[in-house]
């Protein structure tokens, strides 16, 4: 069945195949930019925000909630430990992906803003 699937595959293919000797990038070009600004202002602050309730709610758990049984305090400092996980994650990624655009020379990227209300 595999082989059958790989077959049909590259059968389809050879047409892109034979026009491989002079790929044109300008669409690429066109969406560099953008996906660093995705990442830069959508989804970094998302992901920070999930990071920080995370914590937040550990340090509730474990601090307020749990404060009369071990059990609370044991599953909020999880959710702490997730939240810092999380930040360390997240950061992480969110630099490797700015080196890369440094090292490439992608320019318009920069720092998400602060949240604000």
């Amino acid at each position: 069945m595999k082989s059958r699937i790989l077959s049909i595959t590259a059968f389809l293919a050879m047409p892109f195949l034979t026009m491989a000797a002079a790929p044109d990038l300008t669409g690429i070009f066109l969406y560099e930019n953008s996906f660093v600004t995705v990442v830069n202002q959508i989804i970094v602050p998302i992901l920070v925000s999930i990071a920080f309730i995370s914590f937040i709610w550990g340090v509730y758990k474990y601090f307020i909630a749990g404060s009369a049984s071990p059990e609370k305090r044991k599953e909020g400092a999880s959710f702490i430990m997730y939240g810092i996980i999380g930040f360390a994650v997240i950061f992480s990624i969110w630099g490797l992906v700015n080196l890369f655009a440094g090292f490439f020379g992608l320019t318009g990227y920069r720092a998400p803003a602060y949240p604000t209300l």
